[in-house]
């Protein structure tokens, strides 16, 4: 540190630790940065997450003890939300909850906080709760992209396709060269026969031809519209690319059997060891019907 007199140079050593999961020594810092500034909101921060992450919760709750006495009244509400963070860490997700609506009434910037109350009720099962606040947050923040995201993931996992399509569509808006978003939208789309799949995938296809996940869409979804010579070419490089990926194996022996190569396809298949169940019935049952 150039200018050890100055506590944002030991702020932003802490902040690198903490980054490289040097939490120790994040702490170090960060305590220099209070010796020297002791009202710094950043500071006690990064203590008490570096001290959650290697869990160490009787100091964490020590560090907020100090932080109440210390931070400025404007951000009292991130003290609230480490205690949620804390209460998360240490089992007690009811009062998480409550604990970062608290923080969420009195932020400026509500947008971490909606997204960690998303997080934090998917986790107790309260999908239909989590999809009406995410909704509800949005009215008021239609910027969000993070929330746009997450909301469309629940609609996707609650069987929603058309909502989810709706609401990926809006996040395009929002990041148009997001890789995330043109993958799964074209994943979303491809399950509702809308043939624009083939256009976004091949997109996402430009921005990532190494990344077998985002390969193995763009033959996968190739394959659901009859394109089958080019599903078989993506998912063979896909395929090669994640030789112990099971889904995108089975994928690639589905593009197999769809081109008469029955014998390899089953070679495939044979090889994927310890698939999780729901691509182990996908599985057992393409075994079955080309042994036939």
């Amino acid at each position: 540190i150039s200018h050890p007199e100055a506590p944002s140079g030991h702020i932003f050593a802490a902040h690198i630790s903490s980054r490289r999961g040097e939490n120790e020594k994040a702490v170090e810092y960060a305590r220099r940065a209070l010796a020297l500034a002791p009202h710094s909101t950043d500071a006690h921060a990064i203590i008490v997450r570096s001290l959650i992450r290697i869990q160490d919760y009787e100091g964490a709750r020590a560090q907020l003890a100090s932080m109440r006495s210390e931070v400025n009244d404007g951000d009292y509400y991130r003290t609230v939300e480490l205690e949620g963070d804390l209460a998360i860490a240490q089992g007690r997700i009811g009062e998480a909850v409550q604990l970062f609506e608290n923080a969420k009434s009195q932020s400026n910037s509500p947008g971490i906080l909606a997204r960690k109350l998303h997080v934090v009720r998917m986790g107790l099962g309260k999908s239909e709760e989590a999809e009406q606040a995410a909704k509800d947050y949005l009215i008021e923040h239609p910027d969000d992209f993070g929330m746009r995201v997450r909301l469309a993931k629940l609609y996707k996992a609650s069987g929603k396709l058309n909502e989810a399509a709706a609401e990926y569509d809006k996040a395009l808006e929002l990041a148009p060269t997001s890789l995330v978003v043109l993958n799964n939208l074209a994943n979303v789309l491809s399950e509702l026969g809308d043939q624009r799949a083939l256009e976004l995938v091949e997109r996402a296809f430009e921005f990532a031809r190494t990344n077998p996940a985002v390969i193995d869409s763009s033959g996968w979804i190739a394959l659901k519209f009859g394109r089958n010579e080019k599903a078989l070419s993506r998912l063979k490089l896909a395929a090669q690319l994640a030789p112990r990926n099971a889904e995108i194996k089975y994928h690639y022996a589905v593009a197999l059997s769809r081109s008469k190569q029955t014998k390899r396809a089953l070679e495939i298949l044979e090889k994927i060891d310890s698939p999780p169940p729901s691509v182990e019935e996908k599985v057992n049952a393409l075994k079955s019907q080309l042994r036939r």
